[in-house]
């Protein structure tokens, strides 16, 4: 099957979400065109946002490329802008996308294509296409994230709603959310590339900028951003704490800025920066504890994080914010939960002390159950009733 897929990042960026992972997947037995993402806010005068737009104007000399020799997966980076109040206006630059897509379809070689879509802002694009059928794959509570135009996101949801075929969530509050708009939403929780990290006993080399921190090592592995992670706890909380807190990843991504002053002022604190993805297993292997930090506001109660299942794949114990989607798993020794700064460093010690092999095979068992392999036998099924 032929499909055309708006995703929600850059095939480019080096931290794998959804749209990659999946796509990259699927072209091993279906001709991919992924569009890099149309984005939903307005960009801003910051490094990050600099980087993706210079990485856009490059891209449109480059054209349709094909990253993977093995892979039927073609990508190509439109030159877009955030979606527009006006529906005027957003129907001419759709008509100006549409245009440019139109000769990527035929670059890449895909016919009649399944629509993917990720994000709401591919919606005023997809009735000028001749597509086999549309899936929305929805993955947050779009409309919560900073920086974006609420009641505009809400809107073209509306118009992606109306015009899908099927619906996918990946958490239990999202899929709550999307039924009671669309009759067919499936669910389908986040899953992890378990097989590209080595189980317990097998832990590659500890990285040398991780082997010069001191253990215990209570780490986080994602996104450093006030709209997701509770800043002031974790600073709170370290200068209670002795311990190294690591954190790995981009510091303030999607969000206007990230104030960490009372956070890396701190000695032992050591925020590491971004690290290829093929390096992420190393440093999750390395760590004693897991954190899933998360603050308490509409984008965090709608999501899933990957990182979930990446820790345990490890045998790493997670501590974890209460997360509705996370409430079946967040028990000990896989996993401890927290209400409040008292509790949260009591979740620390408690899993430290769970740092046997039997309790890391447990949790590698668990995110076994959890995995890409598992998750593409039901990506199958619904291709096949297409």
């Amino acid at each position: 099957m032929d499909i055309l897929c708006f995703g929600s990042a850059d095939f480019e960026e080096p931290s794998w979400v959804n749209a990659q992972h999946l796509m990259y997947r699927l072209a091993r037995e279906h001709r991919i065109l992924y569009v890099n993402s149309l984005g939903l806010r307005q960009p801003r005068a910051r490094p990050g946002d600099a980087r993706k737009i210079a990485r856009r104007i490059g891209g449109l000399w480059q054209g349709v490329r094909r990253p993977f020799a093995d892979r039927d997966l073609h990508v190509v980076s439109p030159l877009n802008a955030p979606p527009l109040r006006s529906r005027l206006l957003r129907d001419a630059a759709a008509s100006v996308g549409a245009s440019r897509l139109r000769r990527a379809l035929r670059q890449a070689g895909l016919r009649r294509p399944l629509a993917w879509v990720f994000l709401p802002s591919a919606a005023p694009l997809l009735d000028r296409f001749d597509l086999r059928a549309v899936i929305y794959h929805c993955v947050d509570a779009y409309e919560a994230n900073p920086g974006v135009d609420a009641a505009l996101v809400r809107g073209l949801e509306r118009d992606l709603l109306a015009r899908a075929d099927w619906v996918i969530a990946s958490s239990q509050p999202l899929y709550d959310r999307l039924h009671a708009h669309h009759s067919q939403v499936l669910l389908m929780p986040n899953v992890a590339d378990i097989a590209s990290l080595p189980p317990p006993g097998s832990a590659p080399p500890v990285p040398p900028d991780l082997a010069r921190i001191p253990r215990p090592r209570i780490g986080y592995v994602g996104n450093l951003a006030a709209y997701k992670c509770d800043l002031r706890l974790l600073a709170s909380a370290a200068a209670r704490c002795d311990h190294s807190w690591v954190f790995v990843g981009a510091v303030g991504r999607g969000e206007g800025a990230t104030d960490l002053a009372h956070l890396t002022e701190l000695p032992h604190v050591h925020l590491l920066g971004e690290k290829p993805y093929a390096e992420l297993g190393a440093y999750l292997h390395h760590l004693d504890v897991g954190l899933i930090p998360f603050a308490a506001n509409d984008t965090t109660r709608h999501s899933f994080p990957m990182k979930f299942f990446e820790y345990l794949a490890c045998g790493r114990p997670v501590v974890s914010a209460p997360l509705e989607s996370l409430r079946d798993f967040l028990h000990p020794p896989l996993a401890f939960t927290y209400v409040g700064e008292d509790e949260f460093l009591q979740a620390i010690d408690a899993a430290l002390a769970t740092g046997d092999e039997q309790a890391a095979r447990q949790r590698r068992a668990l995110a076994e159950e959890h995995s890409w392999e598992r998750r593409m036998e039901e990506v199958a099924a619904l291709l096949s009733s297409l």
